[in-house]
């Protein structure tokens, strides 16, 4: 009987748009699904987008460096119709974020009915540890991807054939139906990073979105990394990012990293 510890198994469920979302997901919405659509909340007196639907972002509106009257702007100059959502206030003119707090949970219930282990990330995250759950008739899934060392995709069916890592096919079929459930019973796409570890999956997480999921091999974890700016290193951040840029002239983790050999000027 072998007494090795199963394979770790982690997944990180990421809500596609979810502010956006959540407005869409009321009937008297149903009509701009599909449609360039931005959340704006009222921040000091003035207007400030919070979130961006895919379609609004194709017309070049952006989350940051945007105002609302830019972005009013820029669906005009394209003949197209901009939905603009807005949060909700208290009577001192606080946000009201109860709404999103409401669905946020509606989308956890959906999550925890498959899993046993589900953490809570974020309002719209959640990290689901799928080493040891058991699941049986697991149907054949469209849209998932292996991330490569070098941080290119591929269509993952080509690297599952094999049983090198039969947790990970498992895992990417259990996290396509749970998946699959969010968008069945609250009309809301998601998508999702499966890795060993929590740090990897949240990653690779937004690699195929929207409405898809990707997943990348222990093996293949720290050459990927090593090509990543360091702005898009969770929990490092932009402005950190940016000020060891801008001090050591460098702009990957393999920089930063190999600034910490014996002959740096780092050390």
């Amino acid at each position: 009987m072998s007494n090795r510890r199963p394979q770790r198994v982690v997944a990180l469920i990421d809500m596609d748009c979810f502010y956006v979302q959540c407005h869409l997901a009321d009937p008297e919405n149903h009509q701009f699904k599909g449609k360039p659509s931005i959340v704006v909340q009222r921040n000091f007196e003035k207007d400030k987008i919070l979130a961006v639907s895919y379609e609004a972002r194709e017309l070049g509106i952006k989350r940051k460096n945007c105002t609302v009257d830019q972005a009013k702007e820029k669906a005009r100059s394209k003949n197209v119709k901009l939905q603009i959502f807005r949060v909700a206030e208290y009577r001192n003119g606080r946000p009201n974020l109860a709404k999103y707090r409401k669905f946020s949970k509606e989308v956890y219930k959906v999550i925890s009915k498959y899993a046993s282990i589900v953490e809570k990330a974020s309002i719209d995250e959640w990290y689901v540890d799928l080493t040891n759950e058991e699941w049986h008739s697991i149907p054949m899934i469209e849209n998932y991807m292996r991330v490569h060392s070098n941080g290119k995709l591929s269509d993952a069916r080509n690297s599952m054939e094999d049983n090198k890592y039969q947790s990970f096919r498992k895992a990417n079929k259990q996290i396509d139906c749970i998946r699959r459930e969010i968008l069945h019973q609250l009309g809301c796409t998601s998508s999702a990073g499966i890795a060993d570890c929590k740090a990897s999956a949240k990653l690779v997480s937004s690699l195929n979105k929207p409405n898809g999921q990707a997943f990348i091999f222990p093996e293949d974890i720290e050459k990927y990394t090593a090509t990543l700016k360091l702005n898009d290193i969770n929990g490092f951040g932009p402005v950190n990012g940016e000020k060891l840029q801008k001090e050591f002239n460098i702009e990957t983790t393999a920089q930063l990293l190999g600034g910490f050999s014996s002959d740096s000027h780092l050390t």
